[in-house]
């Protein structure tokens, strides 16, 4: 049997991201503690009634290598997104598009599917000496059916100081 727990992850917008914790077995890397679970049991007569939500993928490649695969939910952007899943993203605005350290490139094979870019976040992107044609803000990048399976590439710029240490 399978269960789905909903939480949530609060944004800064004052919105809050529900997330999907699944619950296989021991190995699931999207698991609740057994405490919890038996918990959730105990006050959840109904939790077979606990319904899939559908979650669009994501994947995230941060410097050295490291890639995440997250589970995406349409329209949240891509920073929301990374935020959601603990990944060490700057995103010092909170998604205003004004800071540019959310900074990530698309792959060519994404790109054309993603809108273009519009002249505010071209403008942040001419603000990083290493941005280039496949630079896009992933705050600006909302999520949609479309998108899912999206491939993105998080840049140095735009990780939290704590990751590059470790990552030295």
């Amino acid at each position: 049997m399978t269960f789905y727990f909903y939480s949530v992850y609060p944004l800064q917008s004052g919105t809050v991201f529900p997330y999907v914790c699944q619950h296989v077995n021991h190995d699931s890397p999207h698991q609740w503690p057994r405490p919890m679970l038996d918990a959730f049991l105990e006050q959840n007569e109904d939790a077979d009634a606990l319904t899939e939500v559908p979650f669009l993928a994501m994947q995230v490649q941060l410097a050295g290598g490291l890639v995440h695969d997250i589970d995406a939910a349409a329209g949240y952007t891509a920073m929301e997104l990374m935020r959601a899943a603990g990944l060490p993203i700057k995103a010092e605005c909170g998604g205003a598009g004004v800071c540019a350290t959310c900074h990530c490139r698309v792959p060519d094979e994404w790109a054309a599917k993603l809108p273009a870019p519009a002249n505010d976040e071209m403008d942040k992107l001419d603000e990083i000496p290493s941005a280039d044609d496949r630079s896009r803000l992933s705050c600006q990048i909302q999520m949609t059916d479309a998108l899912n399976g999206l491939v993105l590439e998080l840049q140095p710029d735009s990780l939290e100081a704590r990751y590059l240490d470790a990552a030295e």
